[in-house]
């Protein structure tokens, strides 16, 4: 959770690291720890608190959105990607090994 808004945003860099049912479904499946639930739900940032807190800040000059730290067992990259492009109408990209963005750039 973030309990600030930011203005003059033009790129947003942010946490997005499982959804919910992602975690209950690697739960299930034996891929995650139910003990680590507890942990990653005081200390990662979920799929719908991630879209809550783009929703709060103003995201009028913002051209791109990259998302951060997707879990391996918890997340689905283009899901989550393609959700958070309808909810905000920007650009997403996810972060990862490779990936080169100009933050330079207006």
């Amino acid at each position: 959770m973030c309990e600030y808004q930011f203005k003059g945003l033009n790129r947003v860099l942010i946490e997005c690291n499982y959804s919910d049912k992602k975690l209950i479904e690697a739960i299930t499946a034996g891929r995650t720890l139910p003990s680590q639930r507890e942990r990653l739900l005081t200390s990662h940032m979920e799929l719908t608190t991630c879209k809550g807190f783009l929703e709060a800040n103003d995201l009028s000059h913002v051209s791109e959105i990259v998302l951060l730290h997707l879990s391996e067992n918890n997340s689905d990259e283009p899901y989550f990607i393609s959700e958070v492009e309808r909810h905000t109408g920007k650009v997403v990209y996810a972060a990862k090994p490779g990936l080169t963005i100009d933050l330079d750039r207006i």
